[in-house]
């Protein structure tokens, strides 16, 4: 079905923006471990 198909589109939008969080966040980590 038609909004099956859009619920998981926004599903997955949702996904991409947490994973950009994370991994923003990871370099953060990253970034404060090599300074010390």
């Amino acid at each position: 079905p038609k909004e099956e198909k859009e619920m998981l589109n926004e599903d997955l939008k949702a996904l991409r923006e947490e994973m950009k969080a994370i991994e923003e966040r990871l370099k953060e980590l990253e970034t404060k471990k090599t300074k010390k």
